[in-house]
């Protein structure tokens, strides 16, 4: 599927810089619209990255309650 002609010709396989891997190859934007063409900036979060924010924003659960959690690995 990378090397297929089609796929090349279409932009349907893009490379995507990402912190760990390097250049990953993703699927591109699909449906492609003329007038408001869509594009891939980032693969995603790191694991873990909003876990803070999760865990303390939305349910309120404060640092020492999740350094705890995370010590004995449950975050």
């Amino acid at each position: 599927m990378l090397d297929d002609p089609h796929f090349i010709a279409r932009d349907s396989i893009v490379q995507v810089p990402d912190q760990t891997f390097g250049q990953l190859k993703m699927q591109n934007v699909v449906p492609k619209m003329s007038l408001t063409p869509g594009s891939i900036r980032w693969t995603g979060p790191e694991l873990g990255q909003h876990t803070d924010d999760v865990y303390g924003d939305l349910l309120g659960i404060d640092a020492d309650a999740r350094a705890d959690l995370a010590e004995r690995g449950i975050i």
